[in-house]
């Protein structure tokens, strides 16, 4: 499964943030799922463990689907990569122009349990998901976001967050090179960081 997956996705709600007066705007950040004013982004990781991939953050309400479907990440993907990522991340007609395939781990839909085969599969992704965890824990280690994210803040939030993801990773590899693509929303445009 390490050969034929190139790219180890997570969307994850990364940061509270300040509750906005707005009611449009509160309703914006709000996250049913955290039952806060939030921002989440998703990041890219190679299976050895090298970001590849830093969203801008967006708004909690914001859809897993709609973050994927946002300009940057499709078009990085080669033609017939294999992606990774959570079961809820069914986004295989985005990756099918690419002949890319998404490799999820398996519903348990309508059996009672897993297949031997399910069981193998969900093993097998599991020990490549840990990357994904572990790189954001790590981004998150620099503790510049451990309290609620202030309004202010929102201007540079998303330079804050991709400067700590590279951090991290130059920290681990000083002596090795790592390519990270960043999609600034503002500038329309990805950026590339080679270090």
């Amino acid at each position: 499964m390490t050969r034929q997956c190139q790219s180890l996705f997570k969307i994850q709600t990364l940061f509270k943030a300040q509750t906005p007066s707005s009611l449009t705007l509160h309703s914006e950040f709000y996250s049913n799922y955290k039952s806060a004013t939030t921002l989440k982004g998703l990041i890219g990781i190679s299976p050895t463990g090298s970001v590849t991939f830093v969203s801008a953050l967006y708004t909690g309400s914001i859809s897993d689907r709609e973050i994927t479907r946002r300009p940057g990440l499709i078009e990085l993907l080669e033609q017939s990569d294999g992606v990774m990522a959570d079961k809820g991340f069914t986004i295989e007609e985005l990756l099918t122009p690419k002949n890319c395939t998404l490799n999820i781990p398996p519903f348990l839909r309508e059996k009672p349990q897993f297949s031997a085969d399910d069981v193998k599969k969900t093993q097998e992704i599991a020990k490549l998901r840990i990357h994904v965890e572990r790189a954001i824990r790590r981004a998150k280690e620099f503790h510049l976001f451990d309290s609620i994210v202030p309004l202010s803040l929102f201007s540079s939030i998303n330079q804050l967050w991709t400067v700590c993801c590279i951090l991290w990773r130059s920290i681990l590899l000083q002596s090795r090179t790592t390519t990270i693509y960043w999609y600034s929303p503002y500038k329309n445009d990805i950026t590339v960081y080679q270090g």
